[in-house]
């Protein structure tokens, strides 16, 4: 009789504890899975109750890791900080804990994230230069009177219109003086 308790005892302790194992096991599989569908935050709970489980877990360790730079990298990303998601991708890429298969993943995007970091410095650039430009013709434009005119076209202007009104006016100025004024 005791050896059927303590056989029936033993066998539901290897079926109970086999149970924590394939939980763990999908649990960890589904976060895969999730930190490939961009799923970041669902990696990172059942991850974490992978490692209440089990804390020594050293690759549900790397893959929460994976899943936290991942989400760094993508958040800066959306903000176009690129700078800081190379950073974050760059510490995945170089650690060899977890996911093989994400730190691929990772590379890819780190790939994706150093060409637009080059578009957006190219584009500051293109930028400095047309302001600079521009700058530089609106100044060539004031200085020489085409926009904004000189100022001694604009004391022409005002002369002209004495002249005329000095024509009616009751002293007359004569003709000659008026036009070497202006000139």
């Amino acid at each position: 009789m005791k050896r059927k308790i303590l056989s029936i005892l033993l066998l539901s302790t290897l079926v109970l504890s086999g149970c924590g194992f394939t939980e763990s096991g999908q649990l960890m599989s589904d976060a895969r899975k999730y930190i490939e569908d961009g799923e970041y935050n669902k990696a990172m709970s059942n991850l974490s109750k992978v490692l209440d489980e089990d804390e020594a877990n050293t690759e549900a360790r790397g893959m929460y890791y994976q899943a936290l730079k991942l989400q760094k990298a993508t958040k800066s990303e959306k903000r176009k900080d690129y700078e800081q998601a190379i950073i974050e991708l760059q510490d995945l890429v170089n650690d060899n804990s977890g996911s093989a298969k994400i730190r691929s993943q990772a590379q890819e995007m780190l790939d994706r994230v150093k060409d637009e970091y080059d578009k957006q410095k190219k584009a500051v650039i293109v930028r400095k230069e047309n302001a600079k430009k521009s700058a530089e013709e609106n100044k060539n434009k004031y200085d020489n009177g085409s926009t904004y005119g000189t100022i001694s076209t604009k004391i022409k202007l005002v002369m002209k219109v004495l002249m005329n009104r000095a024509k009616g006016s009751i002293i007359p100025i004569p003709e000659q003086i008026l036009t070497r004024v202006v000139l």
